[in-house]
This record gives C-alpha cells, sequence and structure tokens, in this order.
C-alpha cells in the first residue's frame, strides 16, 4: 500500500470505542490521526494514536486539512453520556461533524464511514428479522421532520436515548443522501450493537452501567444484540478494505435480552443478586438481529462470545477501579 493508504483519520476519537479502534488499526499497519474536540480528555488515546489534532469538528475546512492523505475518515462522533435535552441540541452537536467528514471524504476519495448504532433499529411495532435495512424517513413536518417516533418508547426510563436514535436516524437518511446526490462519494454506515469489553486506559462501555440500573429498577428488558468492541473494530477494518459506497453494515454480535446479559454479567462480576420480578421482555414479536449480510459481505465472523469475553472484561475493570455492579 502506498502511503496515503496506510492513513485512516477517527473523528472523535477519544470515546470508548475509538481507543480499541485505534489499537486495532495500528496493529494492521494503518497510521491514525485522531480528530478530538479543544476539550477533550485525550488520555486514554495518548499512547495509541499518531496524531492527535484538536479542532472544531464541524469545521468543513478544519476537518479537511486534518483528514488529507487519509483512505478512511470514521466518525465516531456521538454525544450519548448523557444524550442532550433535545433533539434539536443533538442534531446540533453530531450532524455538523458528520457534513464535514462527508464532505473531507469526498475531496480525498476516501471510505467515509459514519457509526450509527442499535438505536436506529426501531423495536416497537415491529417483529421478525431486524437487519442492516434503512428504516423509512420520517415524514416531514413543517419543513422539518415529525418529533416523534417510537424507536424506544416502550422502555419508560430511555426518554434521552429516544433523542439519540432520532438523530442516528436522520443521519443515516443524511448519509444515503449524500451518496445518491454525490456519486463519488464513498460514505457508508456501521450500524454497532450493544459493544462491551475492555476500552482503553480505564474507559468503560456503557453497558458496564447496565446490571446496576436493571437491579435498582431503572432500566427495563429489551432485545438487542451484544458485539465485543474487537469484533466491532474488525468491522471497521473490513470496511475500510472491502466496503461499497451507501453500504450498511450491521454488528449485531450476540442477540440477546438485556435481562440475559444482566445474568451473565452478574455471574461473571462473581454478584449474588436476586432478579426475580424484574421485568422481563416476552419478546412477542419475534424480534432478532440479523447481520448474517454484513457477515458474508466483509467476510467477517465474531471471534467473542459473551460468557466467554467477560471474565478478561472483569479482570480490566478490577485494575481501574470500576467493577460493576455495586449492588
Amino acid at each position: 500500500m502506498s502511503e496515503k493508504q496506510k492513513q485512516v483519520s477517527v473523528v472523535g476519537a477519544a470515546s470508548y470505542v475509538g481507543g480499541p479502534l485505534l489499537r486495532a488499526l495500528k496493529k494492521y499497519g494503518y497510521k491514525t490521526v485522531a480528530l478530538v474536540r479543544p476539550s477533550t480528555d485525550t488520555s486514554s488515546i495518548t499512547d495509541v494514536a499518531d496524531v492527535i489534532v484538536r479542532g472544531d469538528l464541524s469545521d468543513f475546512r478544519f476537518v479537511e486539512e486534518a483528514t488529507a492523505g487519509s483512505v478512511a475518515i470514521l466518525d465516531l462522533v456521538n454525544q450519548l453520556n448523557p444524550p442532550c435535552n433535545s433533539l434539536a441540541e443533538q442534531l446540533e452537536n453530531d450532524i455538523p461533524p458528520l457534513e464535514a467528514c462527508l464532505h473531507a471524504g469526498l475531496k480525498h476519495d476516501a471510505v467515509v464511514v459514519f457509526t450509527s448504532g442499535n438505536f436506529s433499529l426501531p423495536t416497537k411495532g415491529r417483529s421478525g428479522k431486524l437487519d442492516e435495512t434503512l428504516a423509512a424517513r420520517p415524514a416531514p413536518e413543517q419543513g422539518g421532520f415529525s418529533s416523534g417516533w417510537s424507536t424506544f418508547a416502550h422502555i419508560e426510563e430511555m426518554a434521552g436515548v429516544l433523542v439519540l436514535a432520532e438523530m442516528k436516524h436522520r443521519a443515516e437518511h443524511l448519509v444515503h443522501e449524500f451518496v445518491q446526490t454525490h456519486p463519488k462519494s464513498r460514505a457508508c454506515v456501521v450500524i454497532p450493537a450493544a459493544t462491551y469489553g475492555p476500552g482503553l486506559a480505564g474507559r468503560v462501555s456503557f453497558w458496564d452501567a447496565v446490571p446496576d440500573w436493571y437491579v435498582a429498577g431503572y432500566f427495563k428488558d429489551f432485545m438487542t444484540g451484544f458485539i465485543h468492541v474487537e469484533d466491532l473494530a474488525r468491522v471497521y477494518l473490513s470496511v475500510i478494505e472491502r466496503g461499497v459506497p451507501g453500504g450498511r453494515y450491521l454488528a449485531a454480535g450476540q442477540p440477546l435480552r438485556v435481562s440475559d446479559f444482566v445474568a451473565v454479567y452478574l455471574a461473571a462480576a462473581g454478584k449474588s443478586v436476586d432478579l426475580a420480578g424484574k421485568h422481563v421482555f416476552a419478546n412477542t414479536q419475534g424480534i432478532v438481529y440479523d447481520d448474517s449480510a454484513t457477515r458474508r459481505a466483509l467476510g467477517v465472523e465474531w471471534q467473542h462470545q459473551l460468557q466467554d469475553s467477560l471474565p478478561t472484561l472483569m479482570d480490566y475493570l478490577r485494575q481501574h477501579g470500576k467493577l460493576a455492579p455495586k449492588t
């Protein structure tokens, strides 16, 4: 490969997923450029990123200049913990960096990967197989989008995630429409399910907090999938090499109910907690996540199973003083 082909830019690189992704990119011979906002704590990626560039991630010129020479631009920008207070704020936080990445990718003839999430796969009112298919665009309302569609409305505690889901859904359509409008664009979408596993320098997953929330009754049960962070990194690597413009790649991993995840997690943590009486998702709609099309297209298979992977995760959490749950 040429020097250009060995460089990948990761936007929002100090996130939980960013560290393991940078490490995987380096392992496979890529030079890594980490783009972060000026206020971002980069201590978790200092030892793995070749270059760290701070600036306004919504500034088209900054992103274009910082990503010059990259064969791929991976967008991990996501205000999740906590989500923004309103859909307008969430869009303002996440959409401009995505637009900057899309235009920079067009300028550099680089693959652009927008990271969506299982948030974009609405479960209420749907049944059967959920795959990488793009859900219908919300109906316009007063020149914009409708203010609500029921992605996670069946989970009362997740109003903030509902806002994030709304943003993700709109962003996926933005990518789709950008590729249609710009035939030379090489943009695509990776849709991770619930991502778990060791981060870097003490970074932990959203899902390391869920067992406490579930035991306390703050988090209801639903159907999703669980993907190890190293398997997810392999998806990005494969998309860089074999992804197609406009492609959508679902990394659902191991489909499970949240309650099943919590039970296995508690056992691995050595916690004896009675889960009797907790909300359990009946899955009367027969929901299952199916990422077989992604695995075929990219030639990947998942190397990690939840039960086998959790002991290593527990060691990592103990090492950094973050073993959960606290109950």
